[in-house]
């Protein structure tokens, strides 16, 4: 299995986003003037927004997150869809792809319940400060236009979430199985509004990277509790050049002695 993206990944001090549009925009430009002095361009700008609420689901005993596992919700109401993820993140590349999250077998490709896009698996690198690399890897299941799996929109127990990713009946804890009437609670009971501002790219050797600008608040009109940004570069073959590479090792580094960034603060695990 490829790995298909690098994305690196920073923690911005949240209370600087109190005014997100007027924040975002400063934040840009800033860091595009750093492209006078190190090897990138910033092009474009921040215009365009998904709001979305999100949750992590495990159960009482994290059971999967002792596994190895995360398992992400997300509900846009303004488009009517809700979106599944379960992933498995390790440092060690083979045992993060060697897991499998293939989604339930009716839940093919020509399933009318859900987009074109519905069903992605993915393997990725996720870099974190300082410079700490795991592998990623993914499946996202995306119902679209008010259509919902048949437990309705968030499972309430291992067998429920078992319906999009059968791998969940396999897990154990302390040696014996894990039953699937297992509760499944939100983790910490935190529901999150979440905005995702993206648009801008960044350059590296000629190789674009995407931009995203992540804010997290307790409601859709709470001011930001956490602030993320991130950059991420494509291959679908793999193949990724040792120039793109230290061009953005470079610039992850001076990024993170930017006055915006708080490297230490809790990420938001997106």
């Amino acid at each position: 299995m490829k790995v298909v993206s690098r994305e690196y990944k920073v923690m911005l001090d949240h209370q600087a986003f109190a005014a997100r549009k007027e924040a975002a925009e400063l934040f840009w430009k800033e860091l595009t003037d750093l492209g006078k002095t190190i090897a990138f361009k910033g092009k474009g700008c921040f215009d365009s927004t998904k709001k979305r609420e999100v949750l992590f689901l495990d159960t009482p005993d994290v059971t999967l997150r002792r596994n190895g596992l995360v398992l992400r919700v997300r509900e846009n109401r303004e488009e009517e869809s809700l979106q599944y993820t379960l992933k498995c993140r390790s440092p060690d590349r083979y045992l993060a792809a060697g897991v499998d999250l293939s989604p339930a077998e009716d839940l093919d490709c020509n399933d009318d319940h859900c987009n074109d896009d519905h069903c992605k698996e993915k393997l990725e690198e996720d870099i974190a400060a300082p410079f700490r690399s795991r592998f990623s890897h993914s499946t996202t299941l995306t119902f679209a236009d008010g259509n919902k799996p048949r437990f309705g929109k968030m499972p309430k127990s291992l067998c429920q979430a078992a319906e999009l990713f059968p791998v969940l009946t396999d897990l154990r804890l302390d040696g014996f199985n894990c039953p699937g009437d297992t509760k499944l609670v939100a983790v910490n009971g935190v529901r999150a509004f979440e905005r995702v501002l993206t648009g801008p790219s960044i350059e590296f050797d000629s190789e674009d990277a995407e931009v995203a600008l992540i804010l997290w608040s307790s409601s859709r009109k709470g001011r930001p509790l956490v602030a993320e940004f991130s950059f991420r570069y494509k291959d679908k073959k793999e193949d990724f050049s040792r120039a793109v590479a230290k061009a953005a090792k470079d610039f992850y580094g001076v990024l993170q002695r930017h006055d915006w960034c708080h490297p230490t603060a809790i990420s938001s695990a997106s």
